[in-house]
């Protein structure tokens, strides 16, 4: 219950906690970074990814209490499909073009809320 101890080590105000889990994975924190970085285009990257990543730590404890295991190939697949499809739907709109980052950040969250909530 990975959520929940980082919850606790917040209220308890346990920086020492949060420490330790950035420094012993830094290669996975900056790889994290870096897709955030690549999904939102580069655009509020630092916000989405202390956004992104606490709900990540939700849905892998939401994992491990339901059994429920769609992260894996196939969950990325649909990722990078749903990606394509928004992609190419915007091009030659320039209304959506000049917004697909904010557009794909809404169809990504969607996503997870759907395989979190819905998707069982």
């Amino acid at each position: 219950m990975l959520f929940y101890d980082a919850l606790s080590a917040l209220i308890s105000l346990d920086l020492g906690y949060f420490a330790d889990i950035i420094l012993n994975n830094l290669f996975w924190v900056f790889g994290f970074y870096l897709l955030v970085h690549c999904f939102t285009s580069g655009k509020h990257t630092l916000f989405y990814f202390l956004i992104l990543g606490p709900y990540i730590w939700i849905f892998v404890d939401f994992n491990s209490l339901t059994g429920l295991a769609w992260h894996g190939a196939l969950g990325t697949g649909l990722w990078f499909v749903l990606r394509s499809v928004a992609e190419i739907f915007s091009k030659g709109v320039p209304v959506l073009e000049k917004n697909f980052s904010a557009i794909w950040i809404v169809i990504a969250f969607s996503y997870l809320l759907f395989l979190t909530f819905i998707w069982v």
